[in-house]
């Protein structure tokens, strides 16, 4: 791999940014968001009956998300921890051959997805991206209040997330708000925080960064938050369900589970 030192131009044009004027640096969004519009219209266009190219419906991690909110309406949240029986809500949603898309997240995030299935697919991914994505924009825009719209949209990641139904949207948006509140106030910032229980790879660098920066009140908040949103979880699915999750294979191979030959991970899980 060639090195910097055999094209010095190339490091002094990545440290000085001469070429990133403020032409170019509103130009650069609206050739994304160019972008994103041409590959989304080709995607959808190509996808006829709700299905893409692969045969995995549009939005394939949402499939988790609604097919588990159908289970826990249907009076069975247990089971959206159950392979078999999540795959074959799964494969009763399209009349086509599906891989299993498995549900990783715990109860709590159950509780945010209950609704989902009260919608049709489609409608319900829709409604999604749009309001989890609002809320995005909101803290955004809070945190950089110059921020244009095109340049948010044409973030590469929007895209990503809006193709694959997923809930980094979500999740951007309660991290952003608990830090965002933080600073004013401790106590909010912390309880808006603690909400991301639901999503643990990132509710576990919290402790870390709160106790390093010495905001014990917004860690006492998140703690708290945290363990009243599972509580919450516990109350409405019951001990099934923690259970069922705490036991399951997570991320387990698909050569460790044969049964599943579409054993496929959530894409930004």
């Amino acid at each position: 791999m060639p090195s910097t030192s055999r094209f010095p131009f190339v490091a002094t044009a990545l440290r000085d940014g001469a070429w990133l004027n403020a032409e170019r640096a509103r130009a650069y969004p609206r050739i994304l968001f160019s972008l994103a519009v041409m590959i989304s219209i080709a995607w959808l266009a190509s996808s006829p009956g709700g299905l893409d190219r692969q045969g995995n419906p549009i939005g394939a991690d949402f499939v988790s998300f609604w097919t588990a909110s159908q289970l826990a309406l249907a009076g069975h949240p247990a089971l959206a921890w159950s392979i078999p029986t999540h795959w074959a809500a799964q494969r009763s949603l399209v009349d086509a051959p599906l891989g299993y898309t498995a549900f990783f997240y715990p109860p709590p995030y159950l509780l945010i997805c209950l609704p989902l299935a009260l919608a049709p697919y489609l409608w319900s991914l829709a409604i999604w991206l749009a309001v989890t994505g609002y809320a995005y924009w909101l803290v955004v825009r809070r945190m950089f209040p110059r921020l244009e719209p095109i340049a948010f949209l044409g973030f590469p990641a929007v895209l990503i997330n809006c193709a694959h139904g997923q809930n980094a949207f979500l999740a951007g948006a309660v991290f952003g708000a608990g830090l965002v509140a933080m600073d004013r106030k401790p106590a909010l910032g912390g309880l808006i925080l603690g909400l991301l229980a639901f999503k643990p790879q990132l509710v576990l660098l919290l402790p870390f960064s709160l106790c390093c920066a010495r905001r014990w009140v917004t860690l006492a908040a998140a703690t708290i938050s945290a363990l009243l949103v599972c509580a919450a979880s516990y109350l409405a699915f019951g001990a099934t369900a923690w259970a069922r999750h705490s036991g399951r294979p997570h991320g387990r191979a698909s050569s460790q589970t044969p049964e599943l030959p579409g054993w496929r991970w959530s894409i930004i899980s």
